[in-house]
């Protein structure tokens, strides 16, 4: 039997349909805490993958969490390659426009990257940077889809 994947939860006390919608403070505390938990993580030899789906940004039905999931160094190291795939073919199956849809994260950030309003899905290594992809169809849109491709490395 497969051993189960260890996560933890990023979220804000206030009522905040995702991170990217954030103040400025709320967006700071987010990011220490990441830290945190990448110095403790990296003491015990692992990286962290931190994912956030965010939808249904106008109905009050969102929240902001950012999952963090701790993982092997070397799965960590091969986190990109795996997600842009996975990405690249989320898009062919659920994007409604031939537009590319992958922003890297990793010059301009998630607030750089998207604007506000936007319903994403956004995965970030460390903090060095990421993906983002625009969620066309929120309905269609696999809310476990990172959960996935981590289950899918971990093997």
């Amino acid at each position: 039997a497969r051993a189960p994947v260890a996560r933890w939860q990023i979220a804000t006390t206030e009522h905040t349909p995702s991170s990217r919608a954030t103040d400025d403070h709320v967006w700071t505390e987010i990011r220490n805490f990441k830290k945190c938990l990448l110095q403790m993580f990296s003491s015990q030899g692992r990286d962290v993958v931190f994912l956030e789906n965010a939808m249904h940004l106008g109905s009050g039905r969102g929240h902001a969490v950012v999952e963090c999931v701790p993982v092997p160094v070397e799965v960590g190291a091969d986190a990109p390659i795996y997600f842009k795939q996975g990405l690249d073919e989320a898009e062919s199956e659920w994007s409604q426009h031939h537009a590319k849809r992958i922003i890297d994260t990793s010059k301009q950030g998630l607030r750089g990257s998207i604007p506000l309003g936007f319903a994403y899905f956004h995965v970030e290594f460390g903090l060095t940077g990421g993906y983002a992809h625009v969620i066309d169809d929120e309905e269609q849109w696999n809310k476990n889809f990172g959960r996935d491709i981590l289950i899918g490395m971990l093997g």
